[in-house]
């Protein structure tokens, strides 16, 4: 039988990464080539290294950063054979693979292009806890005078993930973080559900460390600056988000 493929996307610290490290333990496969742990990501990323230095190099090679790009529509044809080959590799390794990169949220289209049996996982976050979670971290130097780039980046990322969601719900899934955090046996049975596959219903409780991830409202002034400048589209943003979110 054809493995099945999850493609996973949301915006940069939403959760992703502990999200796709719990699909892991519920038996999702992501492969060996993954990145590494880093000082704003002790447990690692769980991102696939061939995928996500492919995004980078397109996004070096446009001359903007992945907070500026706006979204893609198609892949060169050398990305396209990059990719294709990684996935074909890792489908040889189980009946149940997938790949996460926040970027991909920028290059969905063309993923949907590349790999048109695959289904979407998307994942968001609320805006605030985002945005001051990229200012907090302090390694994107963009923020550091232009905060509101973060608004901005969310807004850009999480639309991407709605025009999809709406041209492709037979094959896609859209999540808040919290949800799957306070109910993962749940989520895990409306994705296999959804994608009919057999993940097991694994404890998150394992894996997640809730004094890593600052939810307690207590912004700084350069996240409320963000937020207020962008309140609008935020907002707006975020509606349209609830209204597809799985349930």
């Amino acid at each position: 039988m054809k493995p099945t493929l999850i493609i996973i996307s949301g915006m940069h610290r939403s959760s992703t990464s502990l999200i796709t490290q719990h699909l892991q333990l519920c038996g999702l496969c992501l492969g060996n080539n993954l990145l590494g742990t880093f000082r704003d990501n002790e447990d690692g990323y769980f991102e696939n290294k061939t995928i996500v230095h492919s995004h980078q190099l397109l996004i070096q090679s446009k001359n903007e950063h992945m907070f500026t790009l706006l979204p893609q529509e198609t892949y060169p044809d050398d990305v396209k054979l990059i990719i294709t080959s990684e996935v074909k590799l890792l489908s040889e390794t189980s009946h149940v693979v997938g790949f996460k990169d926040p970027r991909n949220s920028l290059f969905i289209n063309p993923l949907n292009d590349l790999f048109v049996d695959a289904k979407n996982l998307m994942v968001y976050r609320i805006y605030e806890e985002v945005i001051d979670s990229l200012i907090r971290r302090k390694t994107d130097k963009i923020l550091r005078f232009r905060p509101w780039i973060a608004a901005k980046a969310w807004i850009r990322y999480n639309e991407e993930l709605v025009k999809f969601y709406d041209q492709n719900k037979s094959k896609s899934l859209l999540f808040i973080d919290s949800s799957i955090i306070k109910e993962p046996e749940l989520c895990i049975h409306l994705i296999n559900q959804k994608f009919d596959i057999s993940l097991r219903a694994e404890s998150i409780n394992k894996i997640y460390k809730p004094h890593l991830t600052k939810r307690d409202a207590s912004y700084g002034w350069k996240t409320k600056l963000a937020c207020f400048l962008y309140r609008g589209q935020l907002n707006e943003t975020l509606q349209k988000l609830e209204e597809r979110r799985a349930k």
